[in-house]
């Protein structure tokens, strides 16, 4: 596990809020044409397909999955996101939810997606999570899961002011990275609580999805342009397939 500590007031924020970022400039820094390349090859050339985007954010998957004809469903459990998701993207249909506790009928869906490391934020945690997809998605549907690889394990999470607001970095050694600036947290409120993240090695995460025996591991690669897993890949991409 990861901590991450923000502010004494995170407990009663991260009921609506389960992340600091100025959603401005996620929406600058994260597109969805890798993993939109990745989505299409595992869905293949039928259209519509019903596909549920598990922390959907403010919808920028949701909106390349309807673009390409298809039926999508996203949840998050920030409200925030979640209005402006179904604001700019009303092809989709975003609800507030948790990912441990999925609000949909039983395999009504043709695949799942969890990208840019969603599961690892789940309350329920990512097994929950992965067999609630199992529940939602139809015999022979797809999951996939994208997360960063564990093994480039952080020594130390913080924030700083930099310049232009707020920065939380990772120090790896005595490397040192700004991940994200403009964080949705002022310097003062910074402190006393926060929040896990599950940080996943290869073997970890296909135990984690198969552990139900709902699913089975098809292929994992390092990132979404089929490349192998290797010591120094810095995300993972599973493709599991519903039993």
């Amino acid at each position: 596990m990861t901590r991450f500590v923000w502010s004494r007031d995170w407990r009663k924020f991260f009921g609506d809020e389960p992340y600091p970022f100025d959603l401005a400039q996620v929406e600058k820094r994260d597109g969805a044409q890798g993993p939109m390349r990745l989505v299409t090859a595992v869905l293949g050339p039928r259209t519509p397909q019903r596909v549920l985007d598990l922390g959907c954010g403010y919808g920028r998957h949701m909106a390349a999955l309807a673009a390409a004809g298809h039926h999508v469903y996203g949840t998050d459990r920030s409200g925030r996101a979640v209005a402006r998701a179904g604001a700019r993207h009303p092809r989709g249909v975003a609800v507030v939810a948790d990912n441990g506790e999925l609000p949909f009928r039983d395999a009504v869906f043709d695949a799942a997606v969890s990208l840019y490391t969603s599961v690892g934020y789940a309350g329920a945690g990512p097994r929950t999570v992965f067999a609630q997809a199992g529940r939602v998605v139809r015999p022979g549907g797809h999951l996939i899961v994208d997360v960063a690889d564990g093994r480039r394990r952080p020594i130390s999470v913080g924030c700083e002011l930099v310049p232009g607001g707020m920065g939380f970095w990772l120090r790896y050694g005595t490397r040192r990275q700004v991940r994200q600036r403009n964080l949705a947290l002022s310097r003062q409120a910074i402190g006393l609580y926060g929040f896990e993240y599950r940080r996943y090695t290869p073997s970890s995460l296909a135990a984690d999805i198969e552990h139900d025996d709902v699913w089975t591991v098809v292929t994992m690669q390092s990132g979404f342009d089929a490349q192998p897993v290797t010591g120094h890949s810095r995300r993972i991409v599973v493709v599991a397939c519903r039993k």
